[in-house]
């Protein structure tokens, strides 16, 4: 997906929330922004809204001197959904299709970073998106390009939903598949990062995509273990807007759980703001 106009409001909407995180001195926001403001000028358009963040939240870090300012607030979340993901578990034992539960809570859960930084009922607000299910496509298109796949990759994306990943990724495993579990470095708003994950219940070594601060997937600015974990699969399971605008151009299979955030990817998609969306390429 390339960048619109009306991306450029909401990257320095997010640039002067992740200032007034780090400091309460108004002459500092209005520096950050100035700077990210004399860079955007010079951005590649083509690119996608998830790549010019990544810069701005990069300047944004330097010059703050702030490497994850947010890591107390993504382990609060991530402690409200694990209460959650209890009753989704508890759920799980008796649905009539508990993959179906299961890939509608995690897709539900990405609603998390709408939310996460502000004082909404975070875990009401996922049951609900539970209950309305998909805007487009359903669990059993999941599950149909799971059939052939035997290795998986699945892209974790916010601290939080990851609670809830971590129940769709057992029950795509308990269907034979070897799953690989990707998170990001630390520097972003609410993104997991593998210690983020380890703390919402994976067991397992969970890699990262190999760049500090890096929004999305892109192979071309990832590191070569995620790359090679890439090709290696024979399916993508990924969550979120920014995976899907950097990854749907790629030639593979990939099914993107997302709760459509913004207007530039509700209309790309064909849905309204606030819908829930499951996609195959």
């Amino acid at each position: 997906m390339k960048s619109q106009a009306a991306c450029i409001p909401c990257i320095l909407g997010q640039v002067l929330t992740t200032a007034r995180a780090v400091a309460d001195d108004e002459w500092l926001h209005r520096k950050v922004l100035e700077e990210v403001m004399t860079a955007l000028p010079g951005s590649d358009w083509s690119r996608s809204p998830a790549e010019l963040l990544t810069e701005a939240l990069g300047i944004t870090r330097k010059t703050l001197r702030a490497q994850d300012p947010f890591l107390e607030r993504r382990r609060e979340v991530l402690r409200e959904l694990r209460s959650l993901a209890d009753e989704v578990r508890a759920r799980l034992a008796t649905d009539p299709d508990p993959f179906a539960l299961a890939t509608t809570a995690a897709a539900a859960a990405n609603a998390v970073d709408a939310l996460a930084l502000g004082s909404f009922p975070i875990a009401e607000h996922v049951r609900a998106l539970m209950e309305k299910g998909f805007a487009q496509g359903s669990p059993s298109d999941l599950k149909a390009a799971l059939e052939p796949a035997s290795r998986v990759l699945y892209l974790l994306d916010n601290a939080g939903e990851a609670a809830l990943d971590i129940l769709l990724v057992g029950i795509v495993r308990s269907l034979g598949k070897a799953v690989t579990v990707v998170a990001r470095r630390p520097g972003l708003l609410h993104d997991a990062t593998p210690e983020d994950a380890a703390l919402a219940g994976f067991s397992e070594k969970v890699l990262d995509t190999g760049q500090d601060g890096l929004l999305g997937a892109s192979p071309l600015l990832c590191g070569p273990d995620f790359r090679s974990a890439l090709e290696a699969s024979d399916l993508v399971i990924a969550k979120g807007s920014a995976s899907w605008e950097t990854l749907s151009g790629e030639k593979r299979e990939a099914v993107y759980l997302l709760h459509a955030k913004c207007d530039p990817v509700a209309r790309a998609l064909g849905v309204a703001v606030g819908d829930l969306v499951l996609s195959k390429t």
